[in-house]
C-alpha cells in the first residue's frame, strides 16, 4: 500500500527544491523499501538507502539469523505510532493466509493476523484497525469475497465487508473505502466496491473495465482505475471515475460515483499489480502502458498522453511504479525472470521533467515499494 498524497504548501510545490532531504537527521527505518515477490521459498525486502544512496537486499534475513519471511508476499505497508515511533511494516501472504507485523526499528516479527483465506491487500484505517481483502474467486466460503476488518490489538477480524470475487487493491479517500474487486484466478471481475467506514455500510458498487488491479486518488478526490483486461484478447482500460453529492447537504447517502472517463491502453498486459502512481500534488497520473506515460487529472478527452521519462530508459518497461511523496521521485521496478531485478531512480531536472539517475539491484520479481520518512 503504497499510495495517497499530501496537500503542500505553495513553496513545498517546487519539485526541483524539494529533491533535497536532510541526511542529518536521517535514521536506519528512513528509507525506500521494496518488496520483491520472489521464489517459491521466500519473498525479500530491499532497502534504498537516502543518504547514502545504496540498497540493502534481504534486510529481514540479515536481522534474524537468516530467516525467512513466507513465500508470494503482495503487499507492505508502513505505519509509525506511539509504541513503534520507527513504524510498523505489514506483509501480506495470500498463500499462507496471513498477514506479519514487523518492528521497523529491530526488523523482528512481533505478530500475526492469521485464518484469513487469500489476503491480498491491507490498508490501514487507524493505529487500532485495518481492512483486509480476502478471497481468490475460486473458493467460496463465508471468508472469501470479503473485506475483513481487523483489529490491531489483538489481531482478530471483527467484522466481515461482503464485495465482489477476488477482492485485490484498495485505497481509502476520507472515511470511505475502495475495493478492486478483479475477480482473482479467473481475472473476470469488472466493479469497484465502496464503503463507509465510519459505519462499515455499503455506499457504491461501481462497473469499470475488466480486472481492475490498482487505483488513485487525485486532488479533487475522484478515483482513477487501471483495469488489465483479464484474459488475452480483452481490452484494456483506465478509468476517472467522478466523485459526487447530489443534495446540498454533504451526507453520505447522497454519494453517487459516475465513470467520466475510460482511456484504452495498449494490448499489453501490465506484468505487476502496481501500475498507477499519482503525484504528491494529486494533479498528475503516471500509469504503465508498455512504457510510462503521464496525464493530467484535469485533461477531459482520451487523446494521446505524453511519455513520462526523456533520455535515457525513457522507453523501459516497468513491472511497477511508485511515487516518494518526500522527495518528488518516481520509482521503477523491473522484474529478470528468477534472477535479481532492478530499482530505476528518475528525477526531476531543471526542465521539469523526469530522467533516469541510477539502477540498483533488489531481489528476485519485485513488485511494489512502500516509504518510512
Amino acid at each position: 500500500m503504497k499510495k495517497g498524497f499530501l496537500i503542500l504548501t505553495l513553496g513545498a510545490l517546487v519539485l526541483s527544491s524539494c529533491n533535497e532531504i536532510n541526511t542529518l537527521t536521517l535514521e536506519d527505518h528512513q528509507g525506500a523499501f521494496i518488496l520483491n515477490k520472489g521464489n517459491s521459498e521466500t519473498s525479500t525486502i530491499s532497502r534504498f538507502n537516502y543518504e547514502t544512496e545504496e540498497v540493502t537486499n534481504n534486510i529481514f534475513q540479515e536481522n534474524n539469523n537468516g530467516q525467512q519471511l513466507g513465500a508470494g508476499a503482495t503487499t507492505f505497508t508502513i505505519k509509525p505510532n506511539e509504541d513503534y515511533t520507527k513504524g510498523k511494516g505489514y506483509i501480506v501472504f495470500p498463500e499462507a493466509g496471513s498477514i506479519d507485523m514487523i518492528n521497523m526499528e529491530t526488523y523482528k516479527i512481533e505478530g500475526s493476523i492469521d485464518g484469513l483465506s487469500y489476503p491480498t491487500d491491507i490498508v490501514l484505517a487507524n493505529e487500532n484497525t485495518a481492512y483486509v481483502s480476502c478471497g481468490n474467486g475460486v473458493t467460496d466460503s463465508d471468508k472469501d469475497n470479503i473485506v475483513a476488518k481487523v483489529d490491531l490489538e489483538t489481531y482478530t477480524v471483527t467484522n466481515s465487508l461482503p464485495v465482489g470475487e477476488g477482492p485485490t487493491k484498495m485505497i481509502t479517500s476520507g472515511k470511505f473505502l475502495y475495493v478492486a474487486n478483479s475477480g482473482g484466478e479467473l481475472q473476470n471481475g469488472n466493479t469497484i466496491t465502496v464503503y463507509d467506514m465510519s459505519k462499515d455500510s455499503l455506499i457504491d458498487q461501481i462497473e469499470v473495465g475488466i480486472e481492475p488491479i490498482d487505483m488513485e486518488v487525485d486532488v479533487d478526490r475522484n478515483i482513477w482505475v487501471y483495469c488489465n483486461g483479464g484474459e488475452v484478447g480483452n481490452a484494456r482500460s483506465l478509468f476517472k471515475i467522478e466523485r459526487k453529492f447530489v443534495t446540498d447537504t454533504i451526507v453520505t447517502d447522497s454519494l453517487v460515483h459516475i465513470p467520466h472517463l475510460m482511456i484504452d491502453l495498449g494490448a499489453e498486459k501490465a506484468t505487476g499489480p502496481n501500475a498507477l502512481a499519482m503525484s504528491r500534488t494529486g494533479r498528475y497520473l503516471y500509469y504503465i502502458d508498455g512504457k510510462t506515460f503521464v496525464r493530467s487529472v484535469h485533461k477531459e478527452d482520451d487523446s494521446a498522453d505524453k511519455e513520462a521519462f526523456v533520455g535515457e530508459n525513457s522507453d523501459v518497461i516497468l513491472n511497477g511504479i511508485d511515487f516518494d511523496y518526500s522527495t518528488g521521485n518516481l520509482y521503477g521496478l523491473i522484474e529478470n525472470g528468477g534472477s535479481n531485478g532492478s530499482l530505476l531512480l528518475f528525477t526531476y531536472d531543471d526542465e521539469q521533467q523526469y530522467i533516469f539517475n541510477s539502477e540498483y539491484e533488489v531481489g528476485i520479481q519485485p513488485i511494489f515499494t512502500t516509504f518510512s520518512y
